[in-house]
């Protein structure tokens, strides 16, 4: 499974506990965190690699969302808005991620 996700203008990445991601943070909570970056704007020699970010969650978060909605990601910028097909998208991405990361 591919560890980034391209829905509309976003690129959305899945950042493992202990894992660096952006200008250097790291995921110091319980559980992966999903971090949308807004693809238009990539700048690998400051840490964008997937784009600038946006808006992170918590994996959980994510999953308890209603289909029938979309996202806003930030309320001052229109742009940032995922729809709810595409977050049904993002959903079904990250159960996938989910059935692949269960140990038996």
């Amino acid at each position: 499974m591919a560890n980034v996700l391209t829905v509309g203008i976003f690129n959305v990445s899945i950042v493992e506990i202990g894992e660096k991601y952006g200008n250097g943070a790291v995921n110091n909570y319980s559980e992966p965190l999903v971090v949308f970056h807004d693809n238009r704007f990539v700048r690998p020699d400051i840490g964008w690699v997937h784009g600038q970010q946006v808006s992170s969650y918590l994996v959980s978060t994510m999953l308890e969302r209603n289909s029938r909605y979309g996202l806003n990601l930030d309320g001052g910028i229109p742009e940032w808005s995922v729809s709810a097909s595409d977050m049904n998208k993002v959903s079904l991405w990250l159960n996938e991620y989910l059935l692949q990361s269960v140990e038996f």
